[in-house]
C-alpha cells in the first residue's frame, strides 16, 4: 500500500464523525465517508527516492526511544549509520534530536514505535505517541516531517548485525540502542516508507508550514489517508480518513495543482519546447512566421536551463543505488556526464546569441557540439531503460510464480511493479524520439528527417515530458 495521508487544514478543522482509534483522545471518521484526498502532500524521503533513485536530497534522522536512552542513527543518500545514544528525557531529549537534526541537516525524523508480533500497538506505544506529538510540533517550526515507524523486532536485529560484525560485549550494551535506529531506518527505506505515519501538528499555521516547505518540490495527488488526533497533534496513517470538500474547495484545489505546476521551471520549459517544436513543424524550415517562433521560443527555452548542469554535475558524483549492475552504472553515470555538458555549453551558446559572446563562428560549434552531447546522452538514457526494463520484467516473473494461486494485479508489489514498468516504457519511448529530433537539428539525415519530422517527433517528446510532470487530480472516492 502506497503511503497515504492528508494536511489539508479544511479536513482537520472541520466536524468530524468520532471514532475511537487505539486512544481516549483519538478522534477519527466512519469508513463509509466520502472523502477528497491528496497523496504524498508531504512525501516522506523514502517515497521520494522511490519515484526518483537518483534523487540524494532530504537526509532521515531515525529515532529509537526508550526509558533512559534513546538510539539515533542517520541516513545521507544510501547510506544509514548509527550515531549516538542520548541518556536525556522530556525536553532536554527532544530540544538535542532537533540540535543534531540541524547539524546533520536533516529534515525528517522515524521515530520507532513499539508493536506486538501481530501488529498491535502496546503500552508503550502511546508514550511514543506523546513524545513524537511534542516534537512534531517544534520540528515543524523548522518546516521539518516527524514519521512513525514500526519497530517490532528491530533489537534483536541489531544485536544480530553486531555479532555478526564481531563488535564486542560491552560496545554492544551501549551502543545497541543507536543500532536499533539504524534498523529501523532501513526497514522504513526497504519498504519504500509504505507503512510509515505521519505526526501532524493541529495548528493550521505549522500545517501550512509544512506544506508550503515540501509543496515547493513535489506535486500531489489523490489517495485516502487516515487521520486521529491527540490533543495537540494529528497521527496521519497510511489507511484512510477524510472529509468531504465544498465545490469551492475542489477548485482551489485544481487551482493549486495548476499553480504548482506552472511554479517548476521545468514544467515551463517543456511547454515552451512544444511551442517550439509545433512551429518548427508548421514551419517546415521555411521563412515566416512559425520559424520566427521556433527560434524566439528556443532562445527563451535556454533561459530556463540557466544553471542546469549543476543538477546532473550532482547526479554524476553521488552515490549509485545498491544493487545496480555495472554497466547500467557506467551508462547512467555517462549520461549525466553527457547531458551536463549539453547544458553547459548551451549557456555559451545563449550568451552567442544574445551578443554576449562575440565569436558567433565558435558559438555555433560549440552549439552542434552541445547537440551531440544530448544525443549521446539520449542513447545512453535508452540503454539505461531498457536494462532496468530487463531487471523489473525478471522480477516481476518471479513475482508471478510466488502468485500463481492468487490474482496477481490485487498484489500491491506487481501493481507497483507494473505502474514502475509502464513509466519506464514511456520514458524509453520519449528518449529514443529525443535521439531522431537529435539527428534532425543536427541535420544528419536530412531527406529523411526534415524539419517537419523533426517537429513532429520534438512535439510529441515535449507533450509527454508535460505529461510525466503532471500531478493527478484529487477524485471524490468512497472509502
Amino acid at each position: 500500500m502506497a503511503l497515504q495521508f492528508s494536511v489539508n487544514p479544511l479536513v482537520f478543522s472541520s466536524t468530524r464523525n468520532p471514532r475511537i482509534l487505539n486512544h481516549p483522545a483519538a478522534v477519527g471518521v466512519k469508513s463509509t465517508d466520502e472523502c477528497w484526498t491528496w497523496e504524498e502532500r508531504i512525501p516522506p524521503n523514502a517515497v521520494r527516492r522511490k519515484r526518483d533513485p537518483s534523487w540524494r536530497g532530504g537526509f532521515s534522522l531515525g529515532v529509537d526511544l526508550g526509558f533512559s536512552r534513546t538510539g539515533v542513527a542517520i541516513s545521507k543518500g544510501f547510506s544509514v549509520r548509527s550515531l549516538t545514544v542520548l541518556q536525556l528525557r522530556g525536553q532536554k531529549l527532544e530540544h538535542k534530536l532537533l540540535e543534531i537534526a540541524s547539524k546533520q541537516e536533516v529534515d525528517e525524523f522515524i521515530v520507532g514505535i513499539p508493536k506486538s508480533s501481530e501488529g498491535k500497538e502496546t503500552q508503550q506505544s502511546n508514550k511514543v505517541r506523546s513524545v513524537a506529538g511534542r516534537l512534531a510540533i517544534l520540528a515543524a517550526e523548522r518546516g521539518w516531517r516527524v514519521y512513525l515507524q514500526d519497530e517490532h523486532g528491530t533489537s534483536a536485529e541489531a544485536v544480530d548485525h553486531m555479532i555478526a560484525g564481531g563488535i564486542s560485549k560491552t560496545v554492544r550494551q551501549t551502543e545497541l540502542d543507536a543500532y536499533a535506529a539504524a534498523k529501523v531506518l532501513e526497514r522504513y527505506f526497504a519498504s519504500l516508507g509504505q507503512d510509515v505515519e505521519l505526526v501532524v501538528p493541529k495548528r493550521v499555521e505549522l500545517q501550512n508550514k509544512l506544506t508550503k516547505e515540501t509543496l515547493l518540490h513535489y506535486l500531489v495527488t489523490g489517495i485516502k489517508p487516515r487521520c486521529a488526533n491527540f490533543e495537540e497533534v494529528v497521527f496521519v496513517s497510511s489507511s484512510r480518513a477524510c472529509k468531504k470538500m465544498a465545490s469551492l474547495d475542489v477548485a482551489r484545489s485544481e487551482l493549486a495543482l495548476a499553480v504548482l505546476y506552472l511554479n517548476k521551471a521545468e514544467a515551463r520549459d517543456k511547454i515552451c519546447r512544444a511551442i517550439q517544436y509545433a512551429s518548427k513543424f508548421l514551419s517546415n524550415g521555411e521563412p515566416g512566421t512559425a520559424q520566427n517562433v521556433d527560434k524566439t521560443t528556443s532562445l527563451a527555452r535556454k533561459v530556463f536551463r540557466l544553471f542546469k548542469f549543476i543538477n546532473d554535475l550532482n547526479a554524476l558524483i553521488s552515490p549509485n543505488a545498491p544493487g545496480t549492475p555495472l554497466p547500467l552504472i557506467l551508462l547512467a553515470k555517462s549520461k549525466n556526464a553527457l547531458l551536463s555538458t549539453f547544458l553547459f555549453l548551451d549557456q555559451i551558446v545563449w550568451l552567442g546569441r544574445t551578443g554576449i559572446y562575440k565569436n558567433k563562428e565558435r558559438a555555433e560549434l560549440l552549439g552542434r557540439i552541445s547537440i551531440f552531447c544530448w544525443m549521446g546522452s539520449s542513447v545512453c538514457s535508452s540503454l539505461v531503460e531498457i536494462g532496468e526494463l530487463g531487471r523489473l520484467s525478471s522480477s516481476m516473473k518471479k513475482l508471478e510464480k510466488e502468485l500463481k494461486n492468487t490474482d496477481k494485479y490485487k498484489d500491491e508489489r506487481y501493481q507497483s511493479k507494473l505502474q514502475k514498468s509502464n513509466e519506464r516504457s514511456l520514458a524509453l519511448v520519449k528518449v529514443s524520439l529525443d535521439v531522431v529530433v537529435a539527428i534532425g537539428l543536427l541535420q544528419l539525415a536530412p531527406k529523411k528527417i526534415t524539419p517537419r519530422v523533426t517537429g513532429a517527433f520534438g512535439f510529441a517528446t515535449s507533450l509527454i515530458s508535460c505529461y510525466q510532470l503532471l500531478p493527478s487530480h484529487p477524485k471524490a472516492k468512497t472509502a
